[in-house]
C-alpha cells in the first residue's frame, strides 16, 4: 500500500513538472519580445583544421536567437582539404561565407 502511494506520488510529481515545462515554453513563445533587426557578423578564424563543431554551435545560437547574423569563416592558413570542406559548409548553410583576411576588409565595406 505504501509503495503504491509512493509510486503514485512520484508519477504525479513528474507529471506536474512536465506540464510546467510545457506551459513555460508556450508562454515564452507567446510573450517573447522581438528585438528590432540588427546587423551582426560573427567571424570564426580557421587555421590548420576545419572547425565544424564551432560552426554548428554558432548556427544553433543563431537559430535560438532568431537572428540572421552572417557567419564568416576566416581562412587563416587552411590546408587544401580543409578549405574544400569549409567551402562545402558555406554551400550547405545559408549565411555562412568563407573569406581570406584581404577579402574580409572588402566584406566589411559592403555590409
Amino acid at each position: 500500500m505504501a509503495v503504491m502511494l509512493l509510486r503514485d506520488g512520484v508519477i504525479a510529481l513528474l507529471a506536474a513538472i512536465g506540464l510546467t515545462v510545457i506551459l513555460w515554453g508556450a508562454a515564452e513563445l507567446i510573450f517573447r519580445k522581438r528585438e528590432g533587426h540588427s546587423a551582426a557578423v560573427v567571424v570564426l578564424p580557421m587555421c590548420g583544421t576545419a572547425v565544424e563543431y564551432d560552426l554548428q554551435t554558432l548556427l544553433a545560437q543563431r537559430r535560438r536567437l532568431g537572428s540572421d547574423a552572417a557567419i564568416v569563416l576566416l581562412d587563416r592558413g587552411l590546408s587544401d582539404e580543409d578549405r574544400r570542406r569549409a567551402e562545402w559548409l558555406t554551400k550547405r548553410y545559408e549565411g555562412v561565407v568563407l573569406l581570406t583576411a584581404d577579402e574580409l576588409t572588402e566584406y566589411w565595406k559592403r555590409t
